[in-house]
């Protein structure tokens, strides 16, 4: 299982992680609630995958403010697709190099679209 421990008390904490991460699970861990928000400081979804679209999640993740921001890395050209998802991030074409970019923006913490406010 993934589990995610969030315990202000740095010893319980790693015990936690030690004790859970021996069982088998995967842990991620945080000391507190801020720490958590976003768990994710970005995430790429496919627009068109073969249960759903990735727009979808990108707009429940961003609501419940897991991900800071939505990056859709995506070969479609359906311009009603393409701006459904600019709404909630930024449209990356399937450019390796230009995600790679877009990323570093991102961790300069340059503004743009999909950004989570608190």
């Amino acid at each position: 299982m993934r589990i995610l421990v969030v315990e202000d008390d740095d010893d319980v904490r790693r015990a936690l992680v030690r004790t859970l991460g021996r069982d088998g699970h995967e842990i991620l861990a945080a000391g507190s609630l801020a720490a958590c928000r976003p768990l994710f400081d970005a995430a790429i979804f496919d627009l068109g995958l073969p249960d759903g679209n990735g727009r979808d999640l990108a707009g429940e993740l961003l609501a419940a403010k897991v991900v800071g921001r939505a990056l859709f890395f995506t070969g479609t050209t359906d311009p009603a697709q393409l701006a459904a998802a600019s709404a909630l991030g930024v449209v990356v074409p399937k450019d390796v190099a230009e995600l790679r970019r877009m990323l570093r923006r991102i961790e300069r913490g340059e503004p743009g679209k999909g950004r989570s406010e608190t």
